[in-house]
């Protein structure tokens, strides 16, 4: 996690359909769910599983693209989590294959596989198999870089990337020209004669192959790649850096399907594991289905990675809590639900996380605003986190100072005869017995030594150096003498040990005496009796873009045969390609209204001959009628009586809110019509205004919310069922502010929160006002009456005490019908909480405060359509 101030970070991460996720069966009920819920009819090979064993919920699995929203998936921690969100998209790009036994799961290159930590095969023992000439080697290739190694160790040093970078660092009998050891990366140049001398080629490729067995990733450029392309080659380097992400699973991460390779342990279900030749997670009558919870995971090993082009449609999966699926061959990564930015506030970093759904956004708002965290000491607590934290230091030393302290070859040169000789007569001691012992470290690690065999019999090590088998290496030898090992070898076991740790604890102490040690940053400290909470200061309000669209038209006479003149329009110039994708926007808008209809509150309002109009503002026209009465919901063909109204159709920008400009034109250009209706993703505060203002006298003025989500293609399903456009109003909103004369009737109207309307203006002080929502006036089209509600649908209230007319800042927020969103936060502060504080937040009454000019206050429904009320307080109140 960097600490600049966000960094956007794009997530197209999908699997291939049919690929099958691992469900519980039976599904868990739902929260207040009757039995025999309406769920769609099981397939013929379903209803074949054979029941799992009473007490424990069985698994069995379904191709991706038959998940619904509200179906459950099996996580990485083995229980069933609920999908909340489904996501299908055409992807043109590399597909990468990760085989486990018999079976394949094919996914875009970055989505993310829960993987064990690759082990660095040296990192008990780092300087132990390095040859000591090439320490001396190193530190001349230092004051002798190349012009395109000096290029970019300006970009690597400083941990400008995020992670550490050595350069010319001593790798076994190798010299890396960049290595960062905590992301297991070496970074290598080639010159013009690497490409050239076929033995060069050859020379690196074993190089690199060494270091592939030791758990590094090899990046290599050419000079010429660096020298002309110095973005690109660190672009490269920080997605090979990005590839690992922490998994909550010790031992652990989430890696990049792209930087799996074959070998690397992935958590895959036990069938493939704990039962030879299976491939399937479809029971059999021989093969009970396997059960859900903790066990049913094991590691498994990637057999092969396959990588080819396609052109598909591709899926993935929002999954509520665990944030993963399990497919039949591993463990994968869902999309977004926040844990970038919990993670970045959980360490005290700043963030800017985004998403494309309101959805998600809900639930990383929901799951930032309800967790607990740490509270960091501050280095300047007067200027709050721009001051910096106290971190935790350790003491380090750095390689430098080791690797040019000459008194450490002295004591090499001292020792190192004696621990060879003590070596060669623990091998002396060892010849002849027929014992078998397995190497446990190195390149020879997991072979078996035979010390009977000849010393003709050699092998060879990954390095290329030849060695006998029937002798140990230096660090080869056991720290504890093993119990079948015979006792005349115990002595020169003790001594070649012994004259090991003398003579590091002679190189300990010169290091000590003659390197300079520095410190090292670590985590922020923790201060202790204080928790930390999500609050304003992390989660901010983002005006929205206004798009100005303005239906200026240039006016050109032409005289007529007849003496007469026509008025001939010209819209104002544009490319081709936004033309076009302008048009294809609005043609795709139509057609979806045409389908779906606008919903309104159990009614819905269906387009009779809606056409397309070639005008500069107003997009579509139609006859309007609403099917059905009160209760008959969505129900076409009941027979109920339609009212007809001409309605002209404004569709807004796809990119930007609906502003002011484009009602007003849309409002003049639309005189024939008996109603405008209005559909955009956004509407401006302005734009809202006007509208509930309803500037002109007998024409109905409506906005429609689209759903977001139909910018992305096929992301859903656009039935006659879909709810892709909804009918908002305006809030209705009763302002008290201190002195006004009609306060107490004003009381007196709000009904069941009278008592608490009277305690709020016991509290109010001169100057001061406050806000009840009494619900959202919504136009009727059946009625032709506007209609109220009493804020039961209302999710949350918002409110700006100094409105600047650009950009909406939360002073407030309330929460009126979410009693249960706050018991997690009341959890993990061990009840040390005021509840009297949390239930100010449920309601619909604002606290008192210090107005500006303006107060906006904006009303979000549980669909996350948001509507607003500006009030002026220069005007009069009444």
């Amino acid at each position: 996690m960097t600490t600049d101030p966000g960094d956007l970070v794009l997530d197209p991460t999908c699997v291939r359909k049919g690929t099958r996720v691992l469900t519980p069966s039976p599904p868990p009920p739902q929260v207040g769910e009757e039995q025999g819920p309406c769920r769609p009819l099981p397939s013929a090979a379903e209803e074949r599983a054979p029941s799992p064993p009473a007490g424990r919920a069985g698994v069995g699995s379904k191709p991706i693209e038959d998940l619904l929203p509200g179906d459950h998936v099996i996580a990485h921690d083995g229980k069933p989590h609920r999908v909340l969100r489904t996501i299908k998209k055409r992807s043109v790009s590399e597909k990468y294959g990760i085989r486990v036994g018999n079976s394949t799961l094919w996914v875009t290159g970055d989505h993310r596989i829960l993987c064990k930590k690759r082990r660095v095969s040296f990192e008990e023992n780092p300087w132990g198999n390095i040859p000591k000439t090439n320490f001396q080697r190193a530190r001349e290739m230092r004051s002798d870089m190349s012009k395109s190694e000096r290029v970019l160790w300006q970009r690597l040093r400083c941990e400008q990337l995020g992670h550490k970078f050595r350069r010319q660092h001593p790798i076994g009998p190798f010299v890396a020209d960049f290595y960062s050891r905590p992301a297991a990366l070496v970074i290598e140049i080639d010159g013009d004669a690497h490409y050239r001398d076929e033995a060069a080629r050859a020379y690196d490729e074993s190089r690199d192959c060494y270091l592939q067995r030791l758990g590094l990733t090899v990046l290599r450029f050419t000079s010429r790649d660096v020298l002309t392309n110095l973005e690109g080659v660190v672009a490269v380097i920080q997605r090979a850096l990005d590839a690992t992400q922490p998994s909550d699973l010790e031992g652990w991460e989430w890696r990049t399907a792209e930087s799996i390779r074959a070998g690397d342990l992935v958590l895959s279900p036990s069938p493939f594991t704990g039962r030879a030749g299976v491939g399937s997670l479809r029971p059999t009558p021989s093969q009970p289905p396997p059960q859900a919870g903790e066990g049913m995971l094991e590691p498994a090993p990637v057999a092969e990675v396959l990588v080819e082009q396609t052109d598909e449609e591709v899926y993935d999966l929002e999954v509520e809590g665990a944030h993963s699926f399990v497919t039949e061959t591993c463990v994968v990564h869902n999309c977004g639900s926040g844990t970038t930015a919990y993670v970045a506030e959980q360490w005290g970093r700043r963030w800017i996380t985004m998403d494309t759904s309101r959805v998600a956004l809900a639930i990383a708002r929901h799951r930032l605003m309800t967790a607990a965290f740490d509270y960091y000491r501050l280095r300047h607590p007067t200027s709050g986190v721009s001051g910096g934290f106290v971190y935790k230091t350790v003491p380090h030393i750095t390689l430098k100072s080791i690797a040019q302290n000459t008194e450490i070859d002295e004591i090499a040169a001292e020792f190192q005869p004696q621990i060879d000789k003590a070596l060669a007569e623990l091998n002396e001691a060892l010849r002849g017995h027929k014992l078998q012992y397995r190497v446990t470290t190195g390149g020879r690690e997991g072979a078996l030594l035979d010390f009977t065999a000849p010393d003709s019999k050699t092998t060879m090590l990954p390095a290329g150096q030849e060695v006998r088998v029937n002798a140990l290496l230096e660090w080869e030898v056991p720290r504890e003498f093993p119990d079948d090992w015979p006792r005349k070898a115990q002595q020169s076991h003790e001594k070649f040990w012994r004259l090991k740790r003398e003579m590091q604890a002679q190189i300990d102490e010169s290091i000590a005496r003659n390197a300079p040690v520095e410190e090292l940053v670590d985590q922020p400290e923790k201060e202790r009796g204080i928790v930390r909470v999500c609050g304003p200061f992390t989660i901010e309000a983002v005006p929205n873009v206004s798009a100005e669209v303005s239906a200026e038209v240039e006016i050109e006479v032409i005289p007529s045969d007849e003496g007469a003149t026509e008025v001939k329009l010209f819209e104002p110039q544009e490319t081709a390609i936004e033309a076009a994708n302008a048009a294809a926007h609005v043609g795709n808008m139509i057609e979806a209204l045409r389908r779906t209809g606008v919903h309104v509150r159990g009614r819905k309002m269906v387009f009779e001959n809606l056409r397309p109009l070639d005008h500069a503002v107003v997009h579509a026209e139609g006859d309007l009628a609403v099917n059905g009465s009160a209760g008959s919901g969505d129900q076409e063909g009941s027979g109920a009586q339609s009212n007809l109204a001409r309605c002209a159709v404004v569709f807004g920008p796809k990119n930007g809110a609906l502003s002011e400009v484009h009602v007003r034109d849309a409002v003049r250009a639309a005189a024939p019509y008996d109603a405008i209706l209005f559909c955009a993703y956004e509407f401006t505060a302005p734009a809202q205004e006007v509208i509930n203002s309803n500037p002109v006298p007998g024409k109905r003025l409506m906005m429609a919310h689209i759903a977001p989500d139909t910018v992305m293609a096929d992301l859903l399903k656009d039935t006659k069922a879909s709810q892709l456009f909804t009918l908002i109003g305006e809030p209705d909103v009763v302002v008290y502010r201190h002195g006004e004369p009609d306060l107490d009737d004003l009381a007196a109207d709000a009904g069941e929160r009278a008592a608490e309307v009277r305690r709020r203006l016991k509290q109010l002080k001169p100057g001061e006002m406050f806000v009840e929502v009494r619900g959202v006036d919504l136009y009727d089209p059946v009625t032709g009456e506007t209609r109220h509600d009493s804020g039961r649908d209302i999710h949350a209230i918002f409110i700006d005490h100094a409105y600047d007319g650009k950009s909406f800042c939360i002073c407030q927020a309330l929460f009126p019908n979410k009693r249960d969103s706050w018991n997690k936060i009341a959890r993990n502060l061990k009840g040390t909480i005021n509840k009297e504080a949390f239930e100010a937040m449920r309601t619909q009454v604002s606290l008192p405060f210090q107005p500006g000019e303006r107060v906006q206050v904006k009303v979000i429904d549980a669909r996350g359509n948001a509507v607003v009320k500006t009030i002026h307080l220069e005007e009069a109140i009444a």
